[in-house]
């Protein structure tokens, strides 16, 4: 066994999100000298079941193992059974000048885009700077689309791009929250890791927060985490959306009434310009180098 690999190895797992628990495995595992291994890891939590199965590889072309993949299972209360995705590890050497982006979608976001991903109005999205096959860069959210798998039987991604039009800060601002709260960075960093975060209103009331780029607001939950759309027992909010004031209670997203289901960006030419109108934006697995549309014939 190659101690620099190993290390490199452990050092992948960790920003993964698994646990210091796994190097033990992974060590017994590269003692084998197998081709290729895999490694488990499960947790409860709450009412929350996760089940992790990690691919590992030797390449063909010397005897160093690559972390290619993992599977992960998430069981809950209304879905027994368990929703699936296997999520890819981008082991490719950064062009130089490029800008960082994620390898490896951690297993904290992994289960969060899981944990909702059949609950259209709870839906779990998670913020981050991806890189496309073509090793072009773009900042968006992501979730899980249930409805659609590609031809490997992966679930296809809902992505909404920063010009769709949803303003984490911008909306954080329309909350009757503390100044403190509204611009806490670790709150709207949690909040793009997909968490549901704890938060008290000005008269002292917990509520739940989560992102919804989808229709463009943040999903309020009260105590019982039950999903709302008010705190203070105030009227429902009314969140800026590209400079109009909209109620969340009406899920209107502008003067079109566009639904984020069938929006996507379009880019047209109108009058020998070019002119871009939101109507949603919808990313394949296949753009998207944490994706995979056909098997791997060697590890890189």
């Amino acid at each position: 066994m190659s101690q620099e690999n190993y290390e490199y190895l452990s050092r992948q797992l960790r920003i993964a999100g698994f646990p210091e628990t796994v190097n033990h495995d992974l060590q017994n595992k590269m003692n084998e000298n197998a081709p290729a291994f895999v490694l488990t890891f499960s947790q409860k939590k709450h009412n929350e079941e996760s089940n992790a199965t990690l691919f590992f590889k030797k390449s063909d072309d010397s005897e160093k193992y690559f972390f290619n993949s993992y599977h992960l299972n998430m069981k809950t209360d209304s879905n027994a059974s368990g929703i699936g995705q296997t999520f890819y590890v981008d082991n490719k050497r950064k062009i130089e000048g490029q800008e960082n982006y994620k390898r490896v979608v951690p297993l904290d976001e992994a289960i969060n885009m899981l944990a909702k991903a059949d609950n259209k109005e709870e839906q779990r999205f998670v913020y981050g700077t991806w890189v496309k096959k073509n090793g072009e860069v773009y900042s968006a959210w992501k979730g899980i689309n249930i409805n659609e798998k590609d031809r490997n039987g992966n679930h296809e991604y809902l992505s909404f791009h920063d010009n769709y039009g949803f303003d984490l800060k911008k909306s954080l601002q329309n909350l009757p929250i503390s100044e403190t709260q509204k611009n806490d960075p670790d709150l709207i960093k949690s909040l793009q890791k997909g968490n549901l975060v704890s938060i008290s209103s000005e008269n002292g009331k917990e509520f739940y927060l989560s992102a919804n780029p989808k229709d463009r607001k943040v999903n309020i939950f009260d105590k019982e985490m039950k999903l709302t759309q008010t705190m203070n027992d105030s009227p429902a909010l009314s969140l800026p959306v590209n400079g109009s004031s909209v109620k969340n209670e009406h899920n209107i997203l502008d003067s079109n009434k566009i639904s984020p289901e069938n929006s996507m960006v379009q880019t047209n030419v109108v009058m020998g310009k070019k002119e871009t109108r939101i109507v949603a934006k919808q990313t394949h697995d296949s753009d998207d180098v944490n994706s995979k549309q056909k098997p791997r014939k060697r590890a890189r």
